[in-house]
């Protein structure tokens, strides 16, 4: 009995082909005798579709991070509180001080808010890198 269990099963060779609309006719081949319908013929067997893959893929890596958020200058910041000194990164319209807050490279004025929240534009100098004088 266990040599019934534990033997091992036939492995078949794939030929190719697609038996759906075979086995489909032969589960449905009582409903068309009860119902006498007319004669039709099994359905032939038809070759399975394979997408050929491609030898050789690319493997497309993610771009290297560049510091284009680093902050890259200082400036004075006037707010109704008071000045406070920021740290800025440049972009081609804009000084970025943070997410919500860019000032105008022309005006210094603040952009997208009403206020009289402005960047001292003279202000602005580099920050000095480490190791390098």
């Amino acid at each position: 009995m266990t040599q019934l269990i534990n033997h091992t099963s036939a492995h078949y060779s794939d030929d190719g082909k697609n038996y759906l609309d075979s086995i489909l006719w032969h589960m449905n081949a009582a409903a068309r005798a009860r119902t006498r319908s007319t004669y039709c013929p099994p359905p032939k067997n038809t070759d399975v579709v394979v997408i050929a893959k491609p030898e050789h893929v690319a493997v497309i890596r993610p771009a290297e991070i560049t510091s284009g958020t680093a902050k890259t200058h200082t400036g004075v910041v006037i707010k109704n509180t008071g000045e406070r000194t920021v740290k800025l990164r440049e972009t081609a319209t804009a000084w970025s001080a943070g997410v919500r807050e860019n000032y105008d490279k022309k005006t210094g004025y603040r952009l997208g808010a009403s206020g009289s929240t402005r960047l001292l534009l003279d202000t602005v100098k580099p920050i000095r890198k480490k190791g390098k004088k």
